[in-house]
């Protein structure tokens, strides 16, 4: 059943005017360049507006044998947003328009010397290169898109992705790229080792898969979301931290409940001699770093989740994760363009999507309204939100940028840090983050049984540990500490439920009600009172998720959209509903 009218545009809400036309506050109009301000008075708006800009760092140009132009015509420099002289709205704007540009091989698209390895941060492992030199672009090891709004772009860019924008771990490995997609006898491809063919044991119903594959998640909200993780983080440090103090102090074993924002992540026990065992941690890794980006929580930021996808998806490597990574070698993907994106371009995408509105819910009225109650008391009673809790609290809504707790690869001077207020930008109200989500991982599937798309389809990944944890805190730590089972998953955030499908984390499920109802692990007791409920009942439930939306955003066009001419009389003035 379609929503009514008073939700805005078809599949979502409009953004509150803290956002604004142009993505900032009208408080922040003197920012906008006249030229923009006309273009927006003329219907054009953010067409004009984002190709106009702050000043350049540095120009790229295009490599020996290409006659035309990079796509991104100017970059940021982060001592020009660390001293104040780009503020805000500049910094959001340059942002989105960098995650709409369809970057091409003069910016450093593609990456021919380099696959899209996690364990190599933002700059890959080295391969040779491939027969033919390429493929430029492959579905499955990528680079698979030339911009971020490719993929992230349901129901707006920024937004979530259908199944088409799936990628695949750990694929982005293989050596060689062409040589997994292509039949080698028929091309001639000599016998190589398929570096990236994990061994998977067989199951009974045959399914054998190769890689983990993972759909596209929304950004919006992400900042406040990033916030929550980092104040329950420093909690967590923090209860480790007295729980070693009292047992040395007493010299005796000290059991710490890890309890923060009311979310339990278990215990750990403090000895005499300063060691912890850290056997009673749940839903977190063992160092208690809450990872809240990615299906499964891998990354704990932002910034170290955009930095692996522009190399991976795009084949755009950041200047810091190069400068970390390939000390000495400016170029390590070979494709003869240094500085693909400066450290000031990082932290503007990083702006952009930490700063997008976060989700909220549509506004309903008569009948539509009490439905949707009656579904938001039964989703509390059937057990769906203890896991799925409908809002926690920050202690702060100032984003600062880098992450406080850095990570190889990424920027990390906290001197140049940039700083922005969520309750001013992204529409945080009370400091409450309503995202239905603990930021703790669960058992959503049984390991113990075959995989069965509809009785057990969470447990469709490879029955073996997930890849490395790409997301290190500090030197000294074990990659492998941060790996989840492969049947864990965080608490996936219902707050853009309504307008995010398909769901699941393949982005596989085209019903709110199957993706409720295929659930397992530990969501089992849940679902059996979900299933317990009227036919009624049940659908008061999906009618009260799908009220939970991510705003639309004016002036947010397609890659394609810009510079593209208006059509005068589109569909003979018949109005499109």
């Amino acid at each position: 059943m379609l929503l009514p009218d008073s939700l805005g545009t078809p599949g979502g809400i409009r953004a509150s005017r803290l956002v604004g036309r142009r993505g900032v506050s009208d408080k922040q109009e003197d920012h906008v360049l006249p030229t923009a301000k006309l273009a927006a008075g003329l219907g054009v708006g953010l067409a004009l507006l984002i190709v106009t800009g702050p000043a350049t760092a540095q120009q790229n140009s295009c490599p020996p044998g290409i006659s035309d132009t990079p796509a991104l015509s100017s970059h940021l420099d982060q001592a020009d947003l660390a001293s104040g002289k780009i503020k805000f709205a500049e910094a959001f704007r340059f942002g989105h328009k960098l995650f709409i540009t369809n970057f091409n091989k003069c910016d450093g698209a593609g990456r021919p010397g380099t696959n899209g390895s996690a364990a190599r941060h933002g700059v890959g492992g080295l391969r040779t290169p491939d027969v033919f030199e390429g493929p430029r672009f492959t579905m499955l090891s990528s680079p698979d898109a030339s911009s971020c709004a490719s993929c992230h772009n349901e129901p707006v860019n920024g937004g979530a992705g259908s199944f088409h924008s799936n990628l695949f771990d750990p694929a982005g490995d293989c050596i060689p790229i062409a040589g997994i997609l292509l039949n080698a006898d028929q091309f001639g491809f000599p016998d190589t080792s398929r570096a990236c063919r994990t061994s998977v044991p067989d199951v009974a119903d045959g399914f054998n898969p190769t890689f983990q594959e993972r759909g596209s998640l929304g950004f919006f909200g992400s900042g406040a979301i990033e916030l929550l993780s980092r104040e329950m983080t420093q909690d967590l440090f923090a209860l480790k931290a007295q729980a070693i103090a009292q047992a040395q102090g007493a010299c005796s074993d000290v059991v710490k409940p890890l309890v923060t924002k009311g979310v339990s992540f278990g215990s750990l026990t403090a000895h005499c001699d300063g060691t912890v065992d850290t056997t009673g941690v749940q839903g977190v890794s063992v160092d208690l770093v809450i990872r809240p980006m990615g299906r499964s929580g891998l990354n704990k930021s932002i910034r170290h989740f955009s930095s692996q996808a522009f190399n991976r998806h795009l084949g755009m490597q950041p200047a810091e994760s190069v400068a970390d990574r390939s000390p000495g070698n400016p170029d390590p993907d070979q494709d003869g363009v240094i500085n693909e994106l400066t450290v000031g371009d990082m932290t503007a995408a990083t702006v952009f999507m930490a700063a997008l509105p976060v989700p909220r819910r549509a506004h309903l009225t008569g009948q539509l309204k009490k439905v949707a109650d009656r579904g938001e008391k039964l989703f509390g009673e059937v057990g769906c939100a203890s896991c799925h809790i409908p809002a926690l609290k920050l202690n702060s809504t100032l984003f600062c940028e880098p992450h406080p707790l850095g990570t190889t690869g990424d920027f990390k001077d906290q001197s140049q840090k940039f700083c922005f207020d969520l309750a001013k930008t992204s529409d945080v109200k009370g400091n409450m983050v309503a995202a239905f989500t603990d930021l703790k991982r669960h058992k959503i599937c049984d390991d113990t049984q075959p995989y069965h798309p509809v009785t057990n389809h969470f447990c469709d990944d490879p029955p073996i540990n997930a890849p490395l944890g790409t997301d290190p805190t500090g030197p000294g730590n074990t990659p492998g500490a941060f790996r989840p089972k492969y049947f864990e998953f965080l608490s996936a955030k219902l707050w853009d439920v309504g307008n995010s499908g398909p769901w699941g984390h393949r982005n596989d499920i085209d019903t709110i009600y199957e993706a409720i109802v295929m659930h397992g692990g530990e969501a089992v007791p849940s679902i059996a009172s979900f299933e317990s409920l009227s036919e009624e009942d049940q659908l008061a439930v999906v009618k009260f998720l799908e009220t939970l939306r991510m705003p639309i955003m004016d002036n947010n066009p397609l890659p394609q959209e810009i510079g593209s001419p208006r059509a005068s009389n589109p569909g003979g003035g018949a109005p499109l509903q």
